[in-house]
Parts: structure tokens; C-alpha cells; sequence
């Protein structure tokens, strides 16, 4: 399985959010899910996104959580399920390597700390394949 999201989906991210939110980085805040959903709307705009050359940005939308919305990233990846090796530990393998971007990158923890983040794969058929969750108590617990 390869890398998922671009710098370049992480910056329309990242750019939707403090625009439209600038305080919302402040410890203890959250984003509404209404400011979550319009960020969502303005990065599907440019969907859909090939990500790499193996998976492409299809949708994003917004959930609610317990505490604050979940931005959530579907991807599509370029092969059927069944020919997608190990997908469990695949996804295992990226949710480290998510983890350590998203929680080594200061902009990308303000992210983190008003929404939560969740990638859903599914494969060139539109099966579900899988997905990764992320929080910022992940960044806490990852160290």
C-alpha cells in the first residue's frame, strides 16, 4: 500500500480551516460541524485529487463526534481488493506513518486538535477496503 494524502490535501485542509476559523487552533477549541462541513465542501471542489500513483482523493465529509467532527478522507485505490496484499497490516503500516506525520507537523496538530481525522480506502470497484483513524490523544500516545 502506498502513502495517502499529498502536502497538497493537507494544505487545502489546512487553509480551509484557519481561514474560515482562525481561533479554532487555540487549545481546547473545537471546529463546529457546520464550519467542518463547508471546509469539506471547499476541498471537494478539486476532487477528484490523485493522490499518488496508486490512490486518489474522492470525497471528503464531515461527521460528528463525541467531542468534535471528524473530517473524513475517501480514497479510492487503483487495484481490486483481492489483489491488495495484507491489507490489514497495510493499514496498520500507514496508520504509523500517518501518526508520525500528522503529530510531528505542527500545523498539521492544529488540525488535530479541532477535528479528528478518519481516511476510508476502498478499492477500484468501490469495495471497502478499510480505514485509519486518527486523534490528537494519538499524538500523546504515539511518543
Amino acid at each position: 500500500m502506498k502513502p495517502y494524502f499529498s502536502a497538497t490535501s493537507i494544505t487545502l485542509f489546512l487553509s480551509a480551516v484557519f481561514s474560515a476559523h482562525p481561533a479554532s487552533a487555540a487549545e481546547g477549541s473545537t471546529l463546529t460541524l457546520k464550519a467542518c462541513s463547508a471546509m469539506a465542501a471547499e476541498i471537494n471542489k478539486n476532487v477528484p485529487m490523485a493522490i499518488d500513483g496508486f490512490t486518489t482523493l474522492e470525497t471528503t465529509f464531515c461527521t460528528a463526534g463525541k467531542d468534535k467532527p471528524t473530517m473524513n478522507y475517501r480514497a479510492v485505490m487503483g487495484a481490486p481488493k483481492d489483489k491488495l496484499n495484507d491489507i490489514e497490516n497495510g493499514l496498520l503500516k500507514m496508520r504509523s506513518q500517518q501518526l508520525n506525520s500528522w503529530c510531528t507537523d505542527p500545523e498539521q496538530v492544529k488540525v488535530l486538535r479541532v477535528a479528528d481525522i478518519k481516511n476510508i480506502y476502498y478499492d477500484i470497484n468501490r469495495v471497502y477496503v478499510g480505514e485509519i483513524g486518527m486523534r490528537f490523544a494519538d499524538c500523546k500516545s504515539s511518543k
